[in-house]
């Protein structure tokens, strides 16, 4: 089975490798256990976890600590023996034939270290012998490959005497001395700085673009966005758990994206008390998380656009939205405003919202202090409002386990998976909004411009992953 990864049985002939049920536990002595906070005797680090990968693909995992993800890498590499299951590399099992699978995989960890003593020319040497690799062939790689890494200047100096970056270069270039069709890297970009963890992710691509399987292990979120196809997440009881990878982009996102205003089904709202033909300017923050990043100006006028769902004719208990004769509300950075009425049209439809503004309350702070019992409500204006189409993508299976035993993964198939909503109403600022350029819609989500399709005069977003978080880690 593969948990999770939602991966149809058909899919596999073409899978560079088919882990199915492996299993590892571990002895825990008693500074282990003080250490766990357990009195458990055994830890179960991996428990029957089961997944694929292609040719050519680039498949992260992602974990929290504790997860099982440098064991899973170590028992696919075959420097631990599974206690149950077994995994396939091109055709050589990690049980049966472990030297079958050494010789067409690289395994690169930053716990592994390199004998200091030693130069990187013969290491370089060393191990292609042990790999029996030609020396007339051995000799272009490592030229190609020092060359590719900057490692050149160095051939000569002993690993004690090399920087932490370019010792992580040399033991990435000596795990591809035998030219290896998977490529398996805990932390590639560990101990690098930025333009060589750069030089690494670039080099992963062009594997990948070489028809190269590369497993990756990871706690940089960015990377994994970066680089990866597919991305499995490992919890504690090792199914491949999308919650997780959800709530790693969630918190990624709050710290990286610029807050905006966007409203998805408008309803037009009028304030009948600010004067016609009158307009001003509000300051809102970028992103609170990083008051350094400063703030944008947004118009305000007499007629805005607000969410349809934001309003009700007749309020439920405790509705502390728009509503006649209801609380007072808060515009997002604006004014205190309190619903009046509303007109519908000929279906009994809420064509439009008509409401009165405190002018004392300018930035959402009445005057006199008094207590504000309504919701904060994000806001449109009216005049400079931009047209935009939003996706809003979900789960793409209705079941958490579509392929459970006796399960049909095409019946499993969630209807409601994109929802796509035409004449949404964004902030000005949005119309020159870049492919792939991402933000808070405040209130709805994290979204992104469609790479593709989004261009000016015709806004396409979609959404990333919204605001509200299933996982607890």
């Amino acid at each position: 089975m593969e948990q999770g990864i939602g991966t149809n049985e058909m899919l596999r002939a073409g899978a560079m490798l088919t882990a199915d049920g492996l299993c590892k536990t571990f002895k825990l002595s008693k500074k282990q256990q003080k250490l766990e906070k357990t009195t458990e005797k055994k830890k179960t680090a991996v428990d029957h976890l089961s997944f694929s990968a292609y040719r050519g693909e680039v498949f992260g995992l992602l974990g929290p600590n504790g997860a099982g993800k440098t064991t899973t890498l170590r028992m696919l590499a075959t420097l631990i023996r599974p206690d149950e299951g077994d995994a396939v590399i091109e055709g050589s099992s990690i049980i049966a034939d472990p030297n079958g699978v050494r010789s067409k995989i690289a395994f690169l960890t930053s716990e592994l270290k390199l004998e200091e003593f030693f130069t990187p020319d013969y290491l370089f040497d060393f191990f292609s012998e042990l790999h029996n690799v030609a020396p007339g062939e051995r000799n272009e790689r490592k030229r190609r490959l020092f060359d590719r890494f900057g490692v050149s200047d160095f051939a000569g100096v002993k690993v004690a005497n090399l920087s932490t970056g370019m010792k992580q270069k040399v033991s990435l270039v000596i795990s591809m001395v035998h030219d290896p069709q998977m490529i398996i890297f805990d932390e590639p970009t560990n101990g690098l700085d930025v333009i060589t963890a750069r030089v690494v992710t670039d080099f992963l691509q062009e594997l990948k673009g070489e028809g190269r399987t590369i497993i990756v292990s990871t706690h940089i979120f960015s990377l994994i966005e970066k680089i990866c196809d597919r991305v499995g997440v490992t919890k504690s009881d090792n199914t491949i758990e999308y919650a997780f990878l959800e709530y790693c982009l969630r918190e990624d996102l709050n710290e990286t994206a610029r807050r905006v205003m966007a409203v998805l089904r408008p309803v037009k709202l009028t304030l009948v008390n600010y004067p016609e033909g009158q307009s001003e300017t509000f300051e809102v923050e970028n992103n609170p998380l990083r008051p350094e990043e400063g703030t944008h100006t947004v118009t305000f006028s007499r007629n805005l656009w607000v969410e349809a769902e934001d309003f009700l004719t007749q309020p439920v208990p405790k509705y502390k939205r728009l509503c006649p004769n209801g609380p007072e509300c808060r515009l997002k950075g604006a004014y205190l405003i309190k619903c009046v009425g509303c007109e519908t049209d000929g279906d009994g439809r809420v064509a439009e919202i008509f409401a009165e503004y405190d002018p004392d309350s300018r930035g959402g702070n009445p005057a006199d202090g008094r207590k504000v019992k309504g919701a904060t409500i994000h806001w449109v204006a009216g005049a400079t409002a931009v047209d935009a189409e939003v996706r809003l993508y979900d789960s793409l299976f209705s079941d958490p386990d579509p392929d459970g035993l006796g399960k049909d993964f095409i019946q499993c198939l969630n209807p409601d998976s994109l929802e796509v909503l035409t004449g949404c109403k964004v902030e000005a600022g949005l119309a020159e909004a870049q492919p792939s350029e991402r933000f808070q819609f405040l209130r709805q989500g994290y979204f992104c411009a469609d790479s593709r399709d989004s261009k000016p005069g015709h806004l396409v977003f979609n959404r990333s992953v919204s605001l509200k978080d299933s996982f607890k880690p």
